[in-house]
């Protein structure tokens, strides 16, 4: 019934409750699902991966779209006379980022097993991918092809696709929700007439 223990209480109340809020705050800024442009740069710090991808890129010239994506019409891009570089640095958008930044984290805490792999992979790619061991050193990513396979193929340029020393990838297919296979290598195929074939990534 103090006055002076009352407001002494209150007071250190409110300074934990505002040490509380803080903490909560940093928190949440730092949620890598929802952090911004700075939070992203000092996560990718922590971990051990730039936002800048060096010559990870073609750079923009004029040029044919099946021999090249990026390629532009004319009088929209410099030809290339062989003395430019032909790739380009290229600086990851938060998105992307925040991608390679799981792909490391993923990679910081793998085992060598085929289950732990699996997994590292399914959180990079947040589900509908999987993989199989060809029992030859390699292996095998089956992605859905809502994927960016730039973005694929930066990933694994940069080694980070999760993977034990020695053992490479082999191939990385895209396929669909109705992809044409066998039961026993993807329980979710479907059969002749029904579904569509995967596609090969070339990386």
């Amino acid at each position: 019934d103090k006055p002076k223990a009352s407001a002494e209480i209150k007071l250190f109340d409110d300074e934990f409750q505002n040490v509380y809020e803080a903490l909560r705050k940093i928190e949440q800024l730092f949620d890598l699902d929802n952090a911004g442009y700075h939070q992203l740069n000092i996560i990718g710090k922590l971990v051990g991966v730039d936002r800048v991808v060096y010559q990870a890129t073609t750079g923009v010239y004029f040029g044919f779209y099946n021999k090249n994506p990026k390629a532009v019409g004319f009088e929209q891009g410099p030809f290339y006379n062989g003395k430019e570089p032909l790739f380009i640095n290229l600086e990851l958008n938060n998105n992307d980022y925040r991608f390679f930044i799981k792909a490391k984290i993923a990679q910081n805490y793998m085992t060598s097993t085929f289950f732990d792999i699996y997994q590292k992979i399914d959180f990079i790619f947040g589900g509908n991918v999987y993989i199989t061991d060809n029992e030859d050193m390699s292996l095998t990513l089956y992605i859905r092809d809502t994927y960016r396979i730039d973005l694929i193929r930066i990933i694994k340029k940069a080694g980070l696709l999760p993977k034990p020393q020695g053992v490479r990838y082999d191939s990385i297919i895209m396929y669909c929700n109705q992809t044409f296979g066998f039961h026993n290598k993807n329980p979710n195929a479907v059969g002749f007439g029904e579904g569509k074939f995967a596609k090969g990534v070339i990386i």
